[in-house]
């Protein structure tokens, strides 16, 4: 694993998530094929029953819940925001699976001094089961002592599990910033 070299994303850093181990099947082939399309945006129309709003609102608060939780290093609530199939991505083909994107979160001594997401979307399938959350990342850091700023583009898909939305999936692109030089 070269992640003392390459970062994680935002969500790496602070998140995380698995979207389908196994999606080439042939069950999940048949299960596609006999789907109807998702759709977003003003053409979807959600399920009867759907609270579109109240489920972005949910999805949004659920991601959070990850990163307060990664930033206060409380892992029991990490690791109870991401789904057991969890899997992360990054630019550099790192795949990392829900234990090992946990250990190195655990790992790391990344202190964070400056946190922002910006152009945060929420996209939900209409039977309310499933969101898609795509947003930009900002963040000012140390790790090692040595000053660690990055900024990302990430995309995250969450699943409703038991009434909890659980993170399943995420992929991150990563631009490491020069530090901003110290006032004088």
């Amino acid at each position: 694993m070269k992640l003392k070299h390459q970062r994680l994303g935002a969500i790496g850093l602070l998140l995380l998530a698995g979207f389908g181990v196994g999606c080439a099947s042939k069950a999940n082939e048949q299960s596609r094929a006999q789907a109807p399309p998702l759709t977003q945006g003003a053409a979807a129309r959600p399920a009867p029953g759907v609270d579109s709003a109240a489920e972005e609102a949910a999805v949004k608060t659920a991601l959070e819940k990850f990163f307060h939780a990664v930033d206060v290093r409380d892992w029991n609530t990490v690791e109870g925001v991401i789904a057991k199939d969890f899997e992360y991505y990054g630019d550099d083909t790192t795949v990392l699976s829900r234990d090992e994107f946990v250990k190195a979160m655990r790992d790391d001594d990344m202190k964070i001094d400056k946190f922002e997401l910006k152009n945060v979307k929420v996209s939900l399938s209409p039977d309310g089961q499933m969101a898609w959350v795509k947003y930009s990342a900002y963040m000012e850091s140390s790790m090692h002592g040595a000053p660690y700023n990055m900024s990302s583009v990430e995309t995250v898909a969450f699943r409703k599990e038991d009434g909890s939305w659980k993170l399943t999936h995420n992929h991150a692109s990563v631009k490491k910033l020069d530090p901003k030089p110290a006032k004088a």
